[in-house]
């Protein structure tokens, strides 16, 4: 259980660091670090996805789509250049997540209650 909660909140961090590192590369130019970012956001959610319950797989699918939406509207400069936030359609995406990984451990707990 220790090891599932310590997956699950590198995995937020590493879609957050994502995320930020998209802002840095909007607001400054700055590309330093967001493959590494990326990278490190897939790999951890490929982990989080092969032991998560339906909706929590879901929800790290469509915070991951989120994200790849906004860079790819940046790299084809289809962003609005007075847009404060171009990643902003990926922010409720990332709260989805958040929650199906708080109640994802939950999900366990009742398992192991349910078990023989």
């Amino acid at each position: 259980m220790d090891d599932k909660w310590t997956l699950h909140r590198d995995l937020l961090i590493a879609l957050r660091n994502w995320r930020d590192c998209l802002m840095h590369l909007w607001q400054e130019g700055n590309r330093e670090g967001l493959h590494d970012a990326r990278a490190t956001a897939y790999r951890l959610g490929v982990g989080a996805g092969l032991i998560a319950q339906p909706g929590t797989r879901i929800a790290i699918k469509e915070a991951r789509k989120g994200l790849l939406a906004g860079q790819a509207a940046m790299a084809r400069q289809q962003v609005p250049q007075d847009a404060t936030d171009p990643c902003s359609e990926a922010k409720p995406l990332l709260t989805a997540l958040e929650e199906a990984l708080h109640v994802e451990p939950s999900w366990a707990d009742r398992s192991a209650a349910t078990e023989p």
